[in-house]
């Protein structure tokens, strides 16, 4: 805590599937420090880095693994 009470330490956050950067930009405006922001669209970088959250960084990404397991075969779904 800070002078009267008050909180001295501000959280940093990551935005994922950022878009064009709305949940940030109210994030920024609460007093949060909004530190990256990720999505799979390359067009949004732009309004992100520059209006929404100045100063952090977006990047293109997904969440996808990226190799994928076969599908379950068997037991309780598969049983007749």
């Amino acid at each position: 805590m800070g002078k009267n009470g008050e909180r001295s330490a501000t959280a940093s956050v990551a935005d994922l599937f950022c878009g064009a950067g709305g949940l940030a930009y109210g994030l920024a405006k609460a007093g949060l420090r909004v530190t990256a922001g990720i999505d799979t669209d390359e067009s949004c970088r732009y309004a992100f880095e520059s209006d929404t959250a100045p100063g952090s960084s977006a990047s293109r990404s997904s969440i996808r693994p990226r190799a994928t397991c076969p599908a379950p075969t068997g037991g309780a779904a598969g049983a007749s």
